[in-house]
């Protein structure tokens, strides 16, 4: 509810909460003005001065199984990595690593949901691109990773 995804390619198994904004265009901090009635691209104010070039929304990316929490705010040009949390209230300025645990304004790596060897293999065994049949059979497993990737292994 309440969110907003702009210019996005989104992966499979996301958990996106509410009041989440993906893909917030940017402005020219380093032009004489940031206002974006000097850009060629289109603007919602009634006012057009310039035609200047300025990419204000390059694309952005979330990978698979990634958990958005509420009121989260991702900046164009950004890529969310596989396994990925973003805590609520979180703005997003930067690439965040495979199954990293980032929050914060701007957001900052916490922590990993897993350690280092795990993360390997479940980027290895890319589990979101099974089939409904073949996730239905180790579903079981999903609580326990160890037991996860053993079973994923054979």
């Amino acid at each position: 509810r309440n969110c907003y995804i702009s210019n996005t390619d989104i992966g499979k198994y996301c958990s996106i909460s509410d009041n989440v904004y993906i893909g917030m265009p940017s402005h020219p901090i380093s032009w004489v003005s940031t206002s974006p009635v000097f850009h060629s691209n289109g603007n919602n104010l009634k006012c057009k001065i310039g035609n200047l070039l300025y990419d204000d929304t390059k694309k952005t990316k979330i990978e698979n199984d990634v958990w958005i929490g509420l009121n989260v705010c991702i900046m164009s040009g950004v890529k969310i990595s596989n396994g990925a949390i973003i805590g609520a209230g979180s703005v997003v300025t930067k690439d965040v690593e495979p199954y990293a645990i980032v929050g914060g304004v701007p957001a900052k790596h916490l922590r990993y949901r897993l350690p280092k060897d795990k993360i390997a293999k479940m980027l290895e065994i890319k589990w979101w691109n099974w089939d409904d049949k073949k996730l239905k059979l180790v579903e079981e497993n999903f609580f326990d990773v160890d037991k996860f990737i053993e079973i994923s292994e054979k």
